[in-house]
């Protein structure tokens, strides 16, 4: 069964690496435990961009189902998780200064902010891989 969608490929792309100005890189998994096995990466990522003005690569990450808690309802959890955010500046799951968020993306807002921000950065390209029915989704939005 293929999972993958292609809409652009290297070949017939206008879009280069000599010509990216900036990535918006989004990670959504349902299981937070999916994040390690990319994890040393987005920390050298991170690590490398410390300090900068503005990042090349924006990280977003997002896990669509909690962990497994007992007698935790999902709003207190995000609570929870906040707040060690808040008090160590490193996220829970990954244990990166980007803090993943619980749920699905707003892919309205999302490529809102991205077309606000296109005349700083330039053409909007999407890249997908994952589940037909998120393909779906994002195809609706470009």
């Amino acid at each position: 069964r293929q999972r993958q969608q292609q809409w652009a490929t290297a070949r017939n792309s206008p879009y280069s690496l000599s010509t990216l100005r900036k990535v918006d890189f989004f990670w959504i998994n349902r299981d937070h435990r999916a994040f390690q096995w990319f994890i040393t990466l987005l920390g050298q990522i991170e690590s490398e961009q410390s300090g900068l003005h503005k990042n090349f690569i924006d990280m977003h990450m997002y896990v669509t189902s909690s962990p497994e808690t007992t007698n935790a309802e999902p709003e207190a959890l995000r609570k929870d998780i906040f707040s060690a955010y808040r008090e160590n500046r490193r996220d829970l799951f990954t244990g990166l200064e980007k803090r993943t968020i619980i749920g699905r993306p707003d892919w309205k807002e999302v490529f809102t902010r991205l077309k606000n921000e296109e005349k700083e950065h330039g053409k909007i390209a999407v890249f997908f891989c994952g589940p037909k029915k998120m393909g779906a989704v994002l195809h609706r939005h470009c």
